[in-house]
C-alpha cells in the first residue's frame, strides 16, 4: 500500500496524474522543478536522504512508464528522467552542465509557444499602443511582486538566492 502512494505522490509531482495535460504544461512544469534542481544550494537543500529521493523518484517514473500512458506523459517521463538524472550529476560531482542543457531543450521546446505570444503582444501595442504601455509590468515590479507572494513559503535562504537570481536578470531585461 505504500509503494502506491509512493508511486501516487511522484506521479502528481510530475503531473503525470492528469490525462489531459498538454506538453506545454508538462515541458513548463518540469522546467520549473529542473530549475529548482539547478539554483538550489546542494548542501542546504539535500541532505543524503534527500539524495536518495532522486534514485527513488526516478525508479517510481520507470514504473510509471510501464503503465497505460499517453504519448505525452511518455515523452515527459524520458524528459523528468533526464532532469533527475542531471540533478544527481550536480549533486555528487558539481557538474551543471546537464541540467543546463535539459532547462536549454525545454526552453527550445515551448519557445515556439512564446513566440507567438510575444507577437500577440506586437500586434496589440500596434492597435493600442496607450493601452498596452500603460499596463506594462517592468522586471524589478514583477520581481517584487512575486518574491512578496512567494516570501510566506520560503525560507530566508532561499530568499535571497532568488532576490540575487532576479538581481542577475535584471541585468538581461533592459
Amino acid at each position: 500500500m505504500n509503494r502506491m502512494k509512493e508511486l501516487a505522490a511522484t506521479a502528481k509531482a510530475f503531473l503525470l496524474d492528469n490525462d489531459e495535460a498538454t506538453t506545454s504544461e508538462l515541458n513548463e512544469h518540469l522546467k520549473s522543478i529542473a530549475l529548482t534542481l539547478l539554483t538550489d544550494k546542494v548542501g542546504d537543500f539535500w541532505s543524503g536522504v534527500e539524495v536518495d529521493h532522486l534514485g527513488d523518484a526516478q525508479r517510481d517514473l520507470r514504473e510509471l512508464a510501464r503503465g497505460s500512458l499517453s504519448v505525452n506523459q511518455q515523452e515527459h517521463i524520458v524528459k523528468a528522467l533526464e532532469a533527475l538524472t542531471a540533478a544527481q550529476a550536480r549533486v555528487h560531482s558539481g557538474d551543471t552542465q546537464p541540467l543546463l542543457s535539459v532547462l536549454s531543450q525545454l526552453d527550445s521546446t515551448t519557445g515556439n509557444a512564446t513566440a507567438i505570444l510575444k507577437d500577440d503582444v506586437r500586434d496589440n501595442v500596434r492597435d493600442n499602443p496607450t493601452e498596452s504601455t500603460e499596463s506594462c509590468l517592468y522586471w524589478d515590479e514583477l520581481s517584487s511582486i512575486y518574491r512578496g507572494e512567494h516570501s510566506i513559503n520560503l525560507k530566508p535562504a532561499s530568499q535571497v538566492d532568488i532576490a540575487s537570481a532576479h538581481k542577475t536578470l535584471a541585468r538581461f531585461t533592459l
